[in-house]
């Protein structure tokens, strides 16, 4: 069989990129007929044909780095901190030229949020986003805070969105496992997000955009390997071969794309990947004609369109350097329940920690849904009821995902049963995990500090902020005694942990946990001699 544009490779150093050895298959034909292909290529055809007109544009240089990306042998965006500087000195400047333009920025001035959008690091995402273009990452950051305004509220656009700002519609569907971020990274250590055609249909355009933005801007726009490395996209078709696909409806793809171009992500390899079946494929092609037209031209050129059964579509990933191994899909095309939603647990737990430290009260915040069909009126709001606490809700998510396998018998165990159950279990497994907390892998974000060396570390955000607090003690460290200055790292380690500031070191590829105080320490101890060298 003919294999299609999606599968073959540029050169023999990228055809080498299968994951942990092993070997593609060299033959599709005794599953999916030469016939099948053809005609199902022919389907796609002006899909296709939209790919591959964006790659006729590009130089040979383009081309090849853009090759790169999709075959896992690409390049992280590098940066310096007098480039940092600089490009945030740009920014700024750029915003305050557009300030008595722009509605949005008249609404931040009245709501007195400023802060949220000056910050360094909320803006270094835009930047990075857009490969350090200052003109369109000001651009974006406009188009994802008119789209924050729109599907939260005005009241919001201020600080970050939580799992409690999402409504109950908003939870089932984020629970129901549309999207999947899988545990192992790709060969070049970038994260792999999987988006579930089946699970889009029905749902409300509201409800949509507002999982997608808590999941790419929550989740996955704080971890900084996704900033610099970019992000691999995996849209992946689950009905079964014999039935029609379930096709999001136009106004509903639009509002997706809409959301996702402002959100501050780059898609760093994209592919779609469909099942081969002849004569129904011209629903997909629509869509995609769509999607790719709304896409921009950097996201085209790294996409490709995959065809086959469940197990030639895994091997057609892992020959892209994609390990299948912690997918959502299994080889026969079921969605796995051993990881499903083991992602969204995970930050739901550093959520919950997070907002226990700015909020030791525990007070509740009501959610308020924002009308969805006003433009330019943001504050005509419709308030909905109190929301359930954080660790409500943690808990029913986790109740959520077990009571999943279990039928809905007449006589099963009662709804405080239930709970007092998952609660005992939550705090028994909290309680396992924090006697051995240095050693449990974690999800880094941008926000962390980080042990370690190079530009990458030092540009890091929280890095930044660390060298600052630690610069404030320098004085006095550089007049104390010996015994005194061990005093005094101990005491800045004290301040810094009790802040809540989080310290992780790596220990293999991707996998970061937290540093011991004694590393923490000794972490200080360096920056302090490094100041005493470039006095």
């Amino acid at each position: 069989m003919n294999q299609n544009r999606s599968s073959s490779s540029p050169s023999s150093r990228l055809s080498s990129c299968n994951l942990l050895g092993r070997p593609k298959p060299t033959s599709q034909s005794s599953t999916l007929p030469i016939t099948t292909c053809r005609h199902t290529r022919q389907e796609m055809k002006e899909a296709e044909d939209i790919l591959a007109s964006e790659l006729t544009k590009l130089s040979l240089q383009e081309r090849t780095e853009a090759l790169h990306d999709i075959h896992c042998v690409g390049q992280d965006l590098k940066e310096t901190p007098e480039l940092v500087q600089e490009l945030l000195a740009q920014f700024d400047q750029t915003v305050k030229q557009q300030q008595q333009h722009e509605q949005t920025y008249e609404m931040i001035e009245k709501s007195h949020q400023r802060a949220y959008i000056e910050d360094p690091s909320f803006r270094l995402k835009f930047l990075r986003s857009n490969k350090h273009n200052v003109d369109k990452a000001v651009s974006q950051m406009l188009h994802f805070l008119r789209n924050k305004i729109k599907y939260f509220g005005n009241g919001c656009i201020g600080r970050e969105i939580t799992f409690d700002d999402l409504n109950e519609e908003d939870r089932e569907l984020l629970l129901s496992g549309i999207y999947h971020i899988q545990k192992d990274k790709d060969q070049s250590g970038r994260s792999v997000m999987y988006m579930l055609t089946e699970l889009i249909g029905g749902d409300r355009e509201e409800s949509l955009c507002r999982v997608a933005y808590y999941v790419y801007f929550n989740i996955l726009i704080s971890i900084f390997e996704v900033q610099m490395k970019g992000l691999v996209f995996v849209f992946y078709d689950i009905s079964k071969a014999d039935e029609l696909p379930v096709i999001p409806g136009l106004n509903l793809t639009m509002a997706i794309m809409d959301m996702i171009t402002s959100l501050p992500i780059r898609f760093t390899a994209v592919h779609f990947c469909l099942k081969a079946r002849p004569e129904k494929l011209d629903l997909f092609n629509s869509l995609f004609k769509l999607v790719f037209k709304l896409s921009s031209h950097d996201c085209k050129v790294r996409s490709r369109l995959h065809y086959g059964s469940d197990i030639e579509l895994q091997y057609q990933l892992r020959s892209h350097g994609i390990n299948t191994d912690s997918s959502p899909i299994d080889a026969e095309g079921s969605l796995r329940e051993d990881n499903r939603n083991d992602w969204l647990h995970e930050h739901l737990d550093t959520e919950r920690r997070s907002a226990i430290r700015s909020n030791p009260s525990g007070k509740k915040t009501p959610f308020v849904e924002p009308d969805v069909n006003a433009v330019t009126s943001y504050d005509s709001l419709i308030s909905g009821s109190e929301a359930t606490s954080f660790e409500t809700l943690h808990h029913s998510v986790v109740q959520g995902a077990e009571e999943s396998h279990v039928s809905n018998a007449a006589h099963g165990p009662t709804s405080e049963s239930r709970v007092s159950s998952v609660v005992a279990g939550a705090h028994e497994k909290q309680q396992k995990s924090e006697s051995n907390i240095e050693n449990a892998p974690v999800t880094p974000t941008d926000g962390d500090i980080f042990l370690g060396r190079g530009h990458l570390i030092r540009c890091n955000p929280g890095n930044i902020r660390f060298r600052k607090l630690v610069a404030k003690y320098k004085g006095e460290y550089d007049i104390a005694p010996r015994r005194r200055r061990k005093e005094i790292i101990s005491e800045v380690c004290s301040v810094l942990t009790s802040e809540g500031e989080r310290f992780l070191k790596q220990i293999d590829t991707g996998v970061w946990v937290n540093c011991s105080d004694h590393e923490i320490q000794k972490k200080i101890s360096m920056l302090f001699r490094e100041f005493r060298k470039t006095k």
